[in-house]
């Protein structure tokens, strides 16, 4: 399964529903039509991945850090924290896109 597929369905709470023959997002929980599956790419296009913070946000868990680290290697490092539980997940990646939809997909596995 590729990344955004597990971010449309583990975060955001996406389930596919094809169309016409082009495949395309619902997002069950409000009942409406969210993205076109070839558009949606958040482990690639910053704007989306901060949909995907909005999200974790509506669930309780806050974007605690987004840092750009040079130690040996240049990567970035996303974290989210939940309050209720005093847990932090992370996700390093070469983009900050990437970064963020591995921390959520770790937060989404822990919960």
């Amino acid at each position: 399964m590729n990344i955004d597929r597990e971010i449309a369905e583990k975060v955001m709470g996406y389930c596919e529903r094809p169309v016409h023959g082009i495949g395309w997002w619902h997002q069950a929980e409000e009942n409406r039509w969210s993205v076109a599956q070839y558009s949606w790419h958040p482990s690639t296009d910053i704007k989306q991945s901060f949909e995907v913070v909005e999200k974790m946000r509506e669930r309780g868990w806050l974007l605690d850090k987004l840092t750009n680290i040079c130690v040996r290697k240049h990567y970035w490092q996303a974290s989210f924290w939940k309050a209720v539980v005093w847990e932090n997940t992370y996700g390093n990646a070469d983009t900050p896109a990437m970064a963020v939809c591995l921390a959520a997909l770790k937060a989404m596995e822990d919960k």
